[in-house]
């Protein structure tokens, strides 16, 4: 078996750290070398992968997760516009350039042979593209981009079967993408800084990934026609990292600073 060398650039959106520290320690188990570029507040849990920890140091990089230290604070969220409009100033588009350094950095060190990043890691997919590098991008969630056959993302409503239906989809996957596009011109002027073409829309960042990578199973999701790229690789289950010695919250960051300390 080919040994590769893998990156991950991941943000600490609690529900996704779990499945997709998961993916990479099947990675470290099959003999690859991995690197996670990741925040202190899951340095253990980076760690616990056999993974090498990396703490970004541009990027926002949270030191636990008390929800004062959350830079999203999405719970304050009352509208899906308002939500839209926080991840892209907090996450997405705001950070970019910081993110885009960060994995700018830790590609000439480590030399990946391939990048995988978190759906809101917009600045580590411009720093891959602009290495020439391929990246993937992880949903730990059913797919959650426009798709033929899948109703729109997050609003409970079941597929469409009638033309009527699938005007309703096709109306508020264009709302939808209006909103995120509000982000268009902070995030091409970070593509046009790292010699890379504009996008007509923010979401296009994602699909220029060389897979999405669908951290769930197809039976879990509608079963719609994704694109060519989209793979459903789960469900990835594995259950999130816990000290099983009854440690605190404060002796468990103690320890956290320590790992964080070894492998900087």
């Amino acid at each position: 078996m080919s040994v590769h060398t893998y990156l991950f650039a991941v943000v600490d959106g609690g529900g996704n750290v779990a499945p997709e520290l998961s993916a990479a320690r099947r990675l470290v188990g099959r003999g690859h070398a991995v690197t996670v570029l990741a925040e202190d507040s899951i340095a253990i849990d980076v760690a616990a992968s056999g993974s090498a920890f990396r703490r970004w140091e541009r990027a926002p990089n949270r030191l636990d997760r008390q929800p004062a230290n959350d830079p999203s604070r999405d719970w304050e969220c009352r509208y899906p516009w308002q939500l839209v409009d926080r991840l892209l100033h907090t996450l997405i588009v705001g950070p970019a350039d910081r993110y885009a350094h960060d994995v700018s950095l830790a590609i000439r060190q480590t030399s990946p042979d391939l990048v995988l990043c978190s759906m809101f890691c917009a600045g580590a997919m411009v720093a891959a593209e602009a290495a020439g590098l391929p990246f993937d991008v992880m949903f730990s969630t059913i797919y959650p981009l426009p798709a033929k056959g899948i109703p729109p993302f997050g609003t409970g409503m079941r597929p469409a079967r009638t033309v009527a239906g699938q005007l309703r989809d096709r109306a508020l996957n264009v709302l939808a993408e209006r909103m995120w596009d509000s982000g268009v011109p902070g995030l091409n002027a970070l593509r046009n800084q790292y010699g890379l073409p504009p996008l007509a829309h923010v979401l296009d960042q994602l699909r220029r990934a060389r897979r999405q990578l669908v951290l769930t199973s197809a039976d879990f999701d509608f079963r719609g026609t994704l694109p060519a790229g989209a793979r459903y690789v789960g469900p990835v289950l594995d259950e999130p990292y816990t000290d099983g010695r009854g440690m605190n919250q404060a002796a468990v960051f103690e320890l956290g600073k320590g790992v964080v300390a070894s492998t900087t």
